[in-house]
């Protein structure tokens, strides 16, 4: 093998490897999309904005190496209509279960994602725990059911 042989390949090996390092990483990146529902991501905050606005808490039980979790945020979360109804009912809180000892406190379990509806008074609403992933229609169905009976008990 000559001397221009080896440059040649060492060139072309050098041109393969810087495209790798500019593909891979797009390629391996998730497509953001922009959630619609106006999250909080300090416990004290959202159970604060609970009491003063009269509203039950939906704590998001999450982590970033979830795949079901990031789920959630691409397209429940995302909808229109799961967005408006969350920001018109519930104070909605986004529980990093790397970072908090929520997990802990509501006794969560070892699955996630994890949803919790909570009473302004910290007391986890009836059927108000949703384990795994639900996509909008689901999410929207079961949300309005648990805000119903949450809202019939607290007027009575």
């Amino acid at each position: 093998m000559n001397k221009t042989s080896v440059i040649s390949r060492a060139t072309l090996l050098l041109a393969l490897l810087g495209v790798l390092l500019v593909t891979v990483p797009v390629a391996c990146t998730t497509n953001s999309v922009e959630s619609t529902v106006d999250w909080l991501y300090n416990y004290d905050q959202a159970l604060s904005q609970a009491q003063s606005d009269n509203k039950p808490i939906m704590m998001d039980f999450w982590a970033d190496w979830c795949p079901p979790c990031n789920r959630l945020d691409e397209t429940t979360y995302a909808d229109e209509e799961v967005g408006a109804f969350l920001n018109e009912n519930f104070v909605s809180l986004k529980v990093d279960v790397m970072k908090s000892n929520l997990p802990q406190t509501y006794a969560i379990g070892n699955s996630i994602p994890v949803i919790l509806f909570v009473s302004p008074n910290k007391s986890v609403l009836p059927g108000g725990k949703l384990v795994g992933y639900r996509g909008p229609d689901t999410f929207l169905s079961e949300a309005k059911a648990i805000y119903e009976s949450w809202k019939s008990q607290s007027t009575s």
